[in-house]
C-alpha cells in the first residue's frame, strides 16, 4: 500500500523544481527564447526568472522587451512552467534600470567622516565635532583643531531605499508596467518578481534626507548627536551607534521590501528574492543591519549562497527559521554563482544539501545564460545552459533536488531550541572602516553556529525585532509565531533588547530552560543595565545528549553531517547529509520513542528497508553509512520491518584501471589562443604578442576609437585532416587565416554568436596566423560606468559595443604541450609554461590525465574502452580518482552504473573471469576552455568577471604591468 506521505510528496514534488536565473544578456529573439525554455523543461526545471543582465542589447522595458516576455510566458504555459520576472536590469534592485537616476532627489545618500585642520564649511557638512579625552562635543569655529567632520554625499548610480516614496516610483516604472503588459497571465503563468540584493547602501555609512526627523521622532534627541559615533569612539558612542543602525534597519524594511510585498498582495502576485550578504553579521551590517525581518515580506523568502565552498549554515538557518515561524512553505536559494567552471556535481550537491539541511527547499541555479559571447561567459560561472558539456546530467541533479525540496516542506520542522540572534549586538561596535570592529562577535557566533550544526542540534534563530510582535511566553516555553521552543540559547553578546529581556525573565520565572553561551549580557538596547537575575540552567553539551534524534559514531558526534528533522502526521522525517569530502561510515542514527522507520530513495521516492536495532528504552537505532557527499532520508514508520544491524566494512578496494585506453571515436579537440599582436594602422605595424586581457583593458583606458586588428599566432607540426576556426562574430569585421579571407560556414552549437569556418585547407606547417579586424568603439556610457565614481548597479547592466575575445581552433588533432614542463599545482591544477603546437591525433589516450596527453584546453565528452583482466577475488569496485563531472560505465556491453553523485560503482554483477571490455563515457566542464588561465591561484574557488578580465588592473607607463596576471597557464586536471 502506498504510504500517504510519500504519495503526497510524489504528486506535489514538481512544484519544487528548480527556477534558474535565465540571463537575458543579448539581442532577444522569441524563437530562441522558446527553444531555451524547452531545453530547461527537458532537464527538469520548473520555470525560470527572466533576468536582465550585462550584455543585454534589447532595450530594457521596451516594446521589444515585453514581446520577449510575452513569448516566454506563452511557451512556459505550454510547458507547464513558471515564468517569473526579475525586477531590475542588473542588480541591486531599486533603480529601475537607471530610470530613477535622472532625478537627483531619488539618489542614494551616504556619510563620510574626516579629520580636518581647519573649521569646515559647505552645504554638505552635517556636523563638526571636537573629540578629546574620550568626550565628544559640537565644535565652534574658534575651537582648536583637529575637527572631526561628517559630510553628506550622493551616489548617482543607486537610489535612497530608506524612503517609501522612492520605492513607490520604482513600483510604478517596473511592476505596474508588467501588470499592464502581461495582462491575464500576471500573477498566474507569470507568478511574480525576484528582487535582488536591495540594500540601504553598503559602500559607505547610509544617510537619507528623512533620517534627521525620523531619528528625533524615535529617540527624542537630534541625529547630530549620533553622527560622530558612526566613525569614532568616545563616551556613549556605542549606544548612539545602536540607535543609528536600528533606525536604518527599520526604515529599510518599512520603506523598501514591505511596500513591494504589499503591492504584490494587492495585485495578486508574489515576491521572492534576497537582500545582500546574509551569511555573516558583518555582511548584514553592510546592507541592512538584520536580514530576518526582510523575509517576513516575501511570499517565497530567499537567500544567496556564493562560491565553491561549504561554510557554516547561518544563512539557510536564518531563512528556515523565519519560514517556520511565519508559515512559508517554500524557501529559495540563489546558489552556485562564483563557483567556477570546474565545480563538480558532487561539490554542487554538498553546497546545496548544506542549505537544504538548514532550511532551504527550492533552488535557483545561477546561471542559465541566453548567450556566452563576450563578457557573458565571465558572468560568475559555472553556467547551466546547453553550453555546459555536462548539462544533460542536470536532469538527474534537478530530479534529486526537486524531490528533496518537497520532502523538506512536508509537515512542520521539529526544532525545539531558539537561539537569540546577535545582530543587534553588532550595532554597538560596528564602524564600517574598522575591519575587526565586530571580529569577536563574529567569531563567537560562527563557533556557536558550527557547534550546533556539527552536533545536529535542531534550532531556529529568533530575531529580536520579529519577537516584539510574534513572541510570547507560554508556561515553560516561548512561542515565536507558529513555533514553540522549550530551550533558549543566548550567544556571547553584549546587549539584548528590552522586549527580549522581558520575555526571558518571564520564561525563567516559569521554569524555562536557558543557556548562556558566555556571560550574561550587561546592556539593554545598547545601554548599561543589570541583568544579573538571568541565569543559565542548561549547557550546550546537555542539549546534544538529550536530543530526540541524534547521530553518533563510536559514541561521538559526527561533524561531517548536517541534519534536518520534520514531523508530519505524528511521524518524523530525518534528512542527513555529509557535506564534506570525507567519509562518515559506521554512523548510527538514534530515534527516541520510535517503533520503526524506512529509508526513502530521494531520486525515486521509493522506500527501502533499514538495518538497525530496537533499544529497551523504546529508541530505534539505524545503521547509516554516509560516504563523502552522500545523503539519506529516513521516514518514521511504526509498521516497517527492520533488517539486522551491520558493522560498516569501510571502503572496498578498487579496481586498478588501465592507464592507456582506446578512443571509441575521434575527439574534437580545442586550442585556445589568448595572446595577440595589435595594429591600429591597417596592419602596417604590429606590437609584440601580449595578453588579450591587457589589450582589452588598455584600449578602454585610452578611450580608443578607430580601426583595430588583432593577430593570433599558432604552430602546426602536423596538418590535421579536419580543423575549424571559431571566433565570436558580432564585433568582428573580417577574418583571415594565413592571408586568406574566411567566411563563416556555420556556428559552434549551441550559440550562433560563435562563428566557425573550415580552416584545414588554409593551414600550413610552422607558424600560422589569424587576423581579426574591427571598427573599435565604445559609447561614452561605457567609460562613465568603468571610470566614474559609481557603485556596482550600472556596471552590472553594462553592454560593451566592441568585444575582443579569444580565438579557437577545433578539430581532430592533439595539442603537443610538453608534459615534462607541466607540474601539479594547488588542489587539482596543472601548471604549464610552454608552447601549444598542433600535432597528429592518436587512437590511444591516457584517460587519467587528458591535460598532459594532448588535450589541455579541451572541455567535453570522451568515450574510450580498454580490456580488464579479472578473476574471482579481485576487486570489483570502479572508483576513478581523476577530475571529471560525470561518467557512465559499461562492462561487456552492459550498462553497469554511473559516477555522478556517488564516487564508485560495484561492477561485480557484470564481470566475468578473464578478459572484460570496460567502456567509459565521461565528461568535463568548460574550465580548461574558458579559464581562468593566468591567476596566481591556479584554481580559484570564488570567481567573478574580473577573475577572467583583469578589468582596470593594468598600469605602468605602457599599460603592461599587472601584478595579478601570470603569463604561465593553469589548467585543471581532467580524467578518470
Amino acid at each position: 500500500m502506498e504510504d500517504r506521505i510519500l504519495e503526497r510528496i510524489r504528486v506535489e514534488a514538481p512544484g519544487y523544481g528548480p527556477l534558474p536565473f535565465w540571463s537575458w544578456n543579448d539581442r532577444l529573439e522569441p524563437e530562441e527564447l522558446r527553444r531555451q525554455i524547452r531545453n530547461m523543461k527537458e532537464i527538469g526545471m520548473n520555470g525560470f526568472f527572466m533576468h536582465a543582465r550585462g550584455g543585454l542589447e534589447t532595450e530594457y522595458l521596451s516594446d521589444e522587451w515585453f514581446e520577449a516576455v510575452a513569448a516566454s510566458v506563452d511557451e512556459a504555459k505550454k510547458c507547464g512552467m513558471e515564468a517569473w520576472s526579475y525586477d531590475e536590469n542588473g542588480w541591486p534592485s531599486g533603480f529601475a534600470g537607471g530610470a530613477l537616476l535622472h532625478d537627483e532627489d531619488n539618489l542614494a545618500r551616504y556619510l563620510v567622516g574626516e579629520v580636518a585642520k581647519e573649521y569646515p564649511t559647505g552645504g554638505d557638512v552635517l556636523g563638526v565635532y571636537i573629540i578629546r579625552d574620550g568626550v565628544c562635543r559640537a565644535a565652534q569655529a574658534g575651537d582648536e583643531p583637529p575637527f572631526s567632520v561628517v559630510r553628506e554625499r550622493t551616489d548617482p548610480s543607486y537610489v535612497d531605499t530608506l524612503r517609501t516614496d522612492i520605492t513607490e516610483k520604482f513600483l510604478r516604472v517596473t511592476h505596474e508596467e508588467y501588470r499592464r503588459r502581461v495582462g491575464a497571465d500576471f500573477g498566474g503563468a507569470m507568478p511574480g518578481f525576484f528582487t535582488d540584493e536591495p540594500q540601504y547602501y553598503r559602500y559607505a555609512s547610509p544617510y537619507s534626507k528623512i533620517l534627521p526627523a525620523r531619528f528625533e521622532e524615535k529617540y527624542g534627541h537630534p541625529l547630530a548627536d549620533a553622527l560622530p559615533a558612526v566613525f569614532w569612539d568616545f563616551e556613549g558612542a556605542s549606544s548612539l551607534r545602536y540607535e543609528y543602525y536600528l533606525l536604518l534597519h527599520e526604515l529599510f524594511i518599512r520603506s523598501f521590501i514591505r511596500p513591494i510585498y504589499e503591492w504584490c498582495e494587492r495585485n495578486g502576485c508574489r515576491v521572492t528574492g534576497h537582500a545582500i550578504e546574509e551569511g555573516s553579521l558583518g555582511g548584514q551590517m553592510l546592507g541592512c543591519a538584520g536580514i530576518m525581518p526582510f523575509y517576513q515580506y516575501e511570499h517565497i523568502p530567499g537567500v544567496d549562497y556564493l562560491g565553491r565552498w561549504v561554510s557554516n549554515d547561518m544563512s539557510p538557518r536564518q531563512l528556515g527559521s523565519v519560514c517556520a515561524q511565519i508559515g512559508r512553505k517554500k524557501a529559495l536559494t540563489e546558489t552556485f554563482a562564483c563557483c567556477g567552471w570546474d565545480v563538480s556535481p558532487q561539490e554542487l550537491k554538498r553546497i546545496a544539501e548544506m542549505q537544504y539541511a538548514g532550511g532551504v527547499n527550492l533552488m535557483c541555479h545561477h546561471l542559465y545564460p541566453y548567450s556566452e559571447r563576450g563578457q557573458r561567459k565571465r558572468d560568475y560561472p559555472a553556467h547551466y545552459s546547453a553550453h555546459n558539456p555536462w548539462q544533460p546530467w542536470l536532469k538527474r541533479f534537478n530530479r534529486h533536488f526537486t524531490n528533496l525540496g518537497r520532502i523538506l516542506s512536508e509537515g512542520e520542522e521539529d526544532a525545539s531550541v531558539l537561539v537569540i540572534h546577535p545582530i543587534r549586538a553588532a550595532y554597538c561596535d560596528y564602524k564600517r572602516k574598522v575591519g575587526d570592529c565586530i571580529a569577536a562577535l563574529e567569531a563567537n557566533t560562527d563557533a556557536l553556529v558550527r557547534f550546533l550544526g556539527e552536533h545536529q542540534i535542531q534550532y531556529h534563530f529568533g530575531d529580536e525585532g520579529m519577537m516584539e510582535t510574534l513572541a510570547a511566553v507560554e508556561g515553560a516555553s516561548i512561542r515565536v509565531g507558529l513555533c514553540r521552543y522549550d530551550t533558549v540559547v543566548v550567544p556571547k553578546m553584549r546587549t539584548l533588547s528590552a522586549n527580549t529581556v522581558r520575555l526571558l525573565r518571564e520564561y525563567q520565572k516559569n521554569g524555562g530552560r536557558l543557556c548562556f553561551v558566555g556571560a550574561v549580557p550587561e546592556e539593554v538596547d545598547g545601554r548599561a543595565a543589570d541583568l544579573s537575575d538571568l541565569t543559565g540552567n542548561i549547557s550546550l553539551d546537555a542539549l546534544e545528549r538529550e536530543s530526540s534524534v541524534r547521530l553518533t559514531r563510536e559514541g561521538a558526534n559526527v561533524p561531517e553531517v548536517r541534519m534536518r528533522v520534520r514531523a508530519s502526521e505524528g511521524r518524523r522525517i530525518v534528512f542527513a547529509a555529509n557535506i564534506t569530502e570525507h567519509d562518515a561510515l559506521g554512523t548510527e542514527l538514534r530515534l527516541c520513542a520510535c517503533r520503526g522507520a524506512v529509508g526513502v530513495n530521494i531520486e525515486t521516492l521509493e522506500e527501502y528497508p533499514l538495518c538497525g536495532r530496537r533499544e529497551e528504552d523504546g529508541s530505534l537505532v539505524v545503521c547509516l553509512d554516509l560516504p563523502q557527499s552522500a545523503s539519506a532520508v529516513i521516514l518514521e514508520d511504526p509498521d516497517a520491518a527492520l533488517l539486522p544491524p551491520r558493522v560498516s566494512a569501510g571502503r572496498a578496494p578498487a579496481i586498478a584501471l588501465p592507464e592507456i585506453w582506446t578512443l571509441d571515436a575521434p575527439v574534437t579537440n580545442t586550442l585556445v589562443m589568448d595572446r595577440v599582436s595589435v595594429s591600429t594602422d591597417g596592419g602596417k605595424t604590429w606590437t609584440e604578442p601580449r595578453p588579450l586581457e591587457r589589450v582589452r583593458d588598455n584600449l578602454l583606458a585610452q578611450r580608443y576609437r578607430g580601426p583595430l586588428a588583432l593577430r593570433y599566432a599558432f604552430t602546426v607540426e602536423t596538418i590535421p585532416a579536419s580543423a575549424s576556426l571559431v571566433w565570436e562574430s558580432p564585433s568582428v569585421r573580417g577574418v583571415t587565416l594565413n592571408g586568406h579571407p574566411l567566411t563563416a560556414d556555420g556556428y559552434l552549437e549551441p550559440d550562433p554568436a560563435f562563428s566557425r569556418a573550415d580552416a584545414a585547407p588554409r593551414l600550413c606547417l610552422g607558424e600560422n596566423e589569424v587576423i581579426l579586424t574591427f571598427d573599435y568603439y565604445q559609447r561614452q556610457l561605457v567609460y562613465d560606468v568603468l571610470f566614474g565614481n559609481l557603485m556596482e548597479s550600472m556596471r552590472n547592466c553594462l553592454c560593451f559595443d566592441t568585444e575582443l575575445e579569444n580565438v579557437y581552433l577545433i578539430g581532430d588533432f592533439r595539442v603537443g604541450a610538453d608534459a615534462a614542463k607541466m607540474r601539479d599545482g594547488e588542489r587539482s591544477s596543472v601548471i604549464y609554461d610552454g608552447a601549444f603546437p598542433i600535432t597528429a591525433p592518436r587512437a590511444e589516450i591516457a584517460v587519467h590525465d587528458l591535460v598532459r596527453d594532448g588535450f589541455p584546453f579541451y572541455g567535453g565528452p570522451v568515450a574510450a574502452h580498454a580490456v580488464l583482466r579479472w578473476k574471482p577475488g579481485d576487486p570489483t569496485v570502479f572508483r576513478p580518482q581523476g577530475r571529471f563531472a560525470a561518467a557512465e560505465i559499461f562492462v561487456n556491453g552492459q550498462a553497469a552504473g554511473a559516477v555522478f553523485f556517488d564516487d564508485e560503482v560495484d561492477l561485480a554483477p557484470y564481470l566475468r573471469e578473464g578478459e572484460n571490455e570496460l567502456r567509459v563515457r565521461f565528461v568535463n566542464s568548460l574550465r580548461n576552455t574558458a579559464g581562468p588561465f593566468h591567476r596566481g591561484d591556479p584554481e580559484p574557488t570564488g570567481v567573478g568577471p574580473r577573475t577572467f578580465s583583469y578589468e582596470r588592473s593594468w598600469g605602468g607607463s605602457d599599460g603592461a604591468e599587472c601584478g595579478d596576471y601570470y603569463p604561465r597557464y593553469a589548467f585543471v586536471k581532467y580524467g578518470i
